[in-house]
């Protein structure tokens, strides 16, 4: 289901998915809010635990963090992708580029490590990205 990266639209949609195939226990989310809006839905159906479920989160904000951090939470897995980092690559890009080292007009793909935040990475995880 399109969760819209949208907390809101997630839980809608997962309501609709759940309802039509209550026998799903593991949900992934392209993003924190559409993860939490998964979990939002499994909870209004008395489930969203670790012992009844699995979400997966990609961002690692401190909204999911918490969650990872909640040892009964149905969030067992955060992809952390880095806000600091991601605006340093850019920062250095539009440098280049107004430094005249790189011409204006074409793509500069850039790669970046997706890291794998756990229970005792997750403060320094949010720490180190978001405070």
């Amino acid at each position: 289901m399109d969760g819209g990266g949208s907390r809101s639209v997630s839980l809608a949609a997962c309501e609709d998915l759940l309802q039509a195939h209550p026998e799903i226990n593991v949900m992934f989310g392209i993003n924190a809010d559409s993860a939490l809006g998964a979990l939002d839905a499994l909870r209004e159906i008395n489930r969203g635990t670790s012992a009844d479920s699995l979400v997966a989160s990609v961002d690692g904000t401190e909204a999911d963090c918490a969650e990872l951090k909640d040892p009964n939470s149905a969030l067992k897995a955060v992809a952390g992708n880095s806000p600091r980092i991601m605006a340093e690559m850019a920062w250095n890009l539009l440098m280049q580029v107004i430094r005249g080292e790189l011409p204006a007009n074409e793509d500069y793909p850039q790669s970046l490590e997706i890291v794998s935040v756990t229970t005792d990475t997750a403060d320094s995880w949010v720490k180190e990205n978001f405070e």
